[in-house]
């Protein structure tokens, strides 16, 4: 919880209170702002749907939707898992058994715990954003 405390309740100034790099004509406030998060350090792992999950989902769902189960047939985690996931009735060995542990799939969409799945995929996920 952030909680207000005037300047003279602060006790000792610290090292950053007492920074004039920000202030007001500095040179630092006049420079460009910095990237923090780099596109290799994003990672997306879902999309939350609610009942309607059209609703929930930019307009452009039609065209991230197609491309999105085309991707998710490549995903090299989904592809040992697709059949088990396409028949239930196959016959699943253990360590699929684990696996496939909160993946189902609805119209040939696969989703993880209720949330759709999103491969590793870069240019997909910037659509997505």
């Amino acid at each position: 919880m952030i909680v207000y405390r005037p300047g003279s309740a602060m006790g000792k100034p610290d090292v950053m209170s007492r920074c004039h790099d920000f202030s007001e004509g500095s040179r630092a406030s006049q420079s460009p702002p910095t990237t923090l998060l780099k596109p290799g350090q994003l990672i997306l792992a879902a999309i939350n749907l609610s009942e309607e999950p059209h609703e929930t989902l930019p307009s452009t769902s039609s065209d991230i939707l197609p491309q999105l189960g085309t991707l998710q047939k490549q995903d090299p985690i989904l592809m040992p898992l697709l059949p088990y996931l396409q028949d239930l009735d196959i016959p699943q060995p253990p360590d699929i058994q684990v696996d496939i542990t909160g993946f189902s799939l609805v119209d040939d969409i696969v989703h993880f715990n209720s949330l759709i799945y999103v491969p590793d995929n870069n240019a997909l996920k910037i659509d997505i954003l």
